[in-house]
């Protein structure tokens, strides 16, 4: 019986030295596949070759140079960290991370993921809430790039926390467009104040002159009523048209939602005499 089982035992382990002891032929065949693979951005696929034909049963030459190229696709291969929230805020670890239909990850520690160069789509899914799908150019040699996503709706700012804690779950898009938007409604409301103001004060100056009071320019108060209803129009009209560019312009930053990483964006109105508009600066 001892002898039988050693002998199983025997016959299970050359398999697995076989396995771990490649031919020389399989390591020039496995360089060879890692070099066509490297070429088709296909990193994780190509890592998994050239594991093999480093290993110091592979002739020397072939496994130098499996070595080399090893170190070089650690070097270029992009990672991302993702930051996943729930509209409140709180950090969600329990999600799970496909791309192009294939799982990344089932949950989330806070270390970076290993990606393919290339345009991917990627799918998060946490139980209750509805799966989101964005896609990322992911470039080579991009390292820890990180990546906000908010499961649920938008995010609101809260104080720093642990895992299912408050966090920072608006983005700096998402700031500023909420921010110009504010102004801009202010900048109506502002319009809307003095547009009443003119038509109060045109329609006094209409009723010293008779109902014209541009024909009625020898009357000191019917021209200072007539001079207070113009000022206050034109404000009215820049302050209309600034704060609707601005909103305008907030919902813009709003809408885009981060698509865009790393750049710094300004909003903010621009007024000339008799004109009046908003500036985005950035870079998109």
């Amino acid at each position: 019986m001892l002898l039988s089982i050693a002998v199983a035992g025997a016959g299970m382990a050359i398999p697995a030295l076989a396995l771990a002891t490649p031919s020389k032929q399989q390591c020039v065949d496995d360089n060879a596949a890692a070099q066509e693979l490297r070429r088709q951005s296909h990193f994780a696929a190509a890592s998994e070759h050239l594991e093999r034909c480093a290993l110091e049963s592979c002739p020397a030459i072939v496994r130098d140079d499996c070595t080399r190229l090893l170190n070089d696709l650690k070097t270029a291969q992009p990672s991302v960290v993702f930051e996943v929230r729930s509209p409140s805020g709180m950090d969600i670890v329990s999600v799970r991370v496909s791309v192009d239909g294939k799982t990344l990850a089932d949950h989330l520690n806070g270390t970076p993921l290993k990606i393919d160069p290339g345009l991917h789509s990627f799918t998060f899914a946490a139980p209750g809430k509805p799966a989101m799908t964005k896609t990322f150019l992911v470039r080579e040699g991009e390292l820890l790039r990180h990546e906000l996503v908010v499961l649920g709706g938008l995010a609101i700012p809260a104080a720093p926390g642990a895992t299912e804690g408050p966090g920072s779950g608006r983005n700096t898009y998402q700031t500023i467009g909420m921010s110009a938007a504010a102004v801009g409604l202010l900048g109506v409301a502002l319009g809307t104040g003095f547009g009443l103001k003119a038509r109060s004060a045109w329609d006094q100056a209409k009723s010293v002159c008779g109902g014209d009071p541009n024909h009625c320019l020898d009357a000191p108060r019917a021209n200072a009523l007539r001079s207070q209803a113009m000022s206050a129009g034109a404000i009215s009209t820049t302050a209309f048209v600034t704060g609707g560019a601005l909103i305008v312009g907030g919902a813009f930053l709003y809408l885009i939602n981060g698509e865009h990483h790393g750049e710094e964006v300004a909003i903010g109105p621009a007024v000339d005499p008799g004109k009046a508009g908003v500036v985005v600066q950035g870079v998109f």
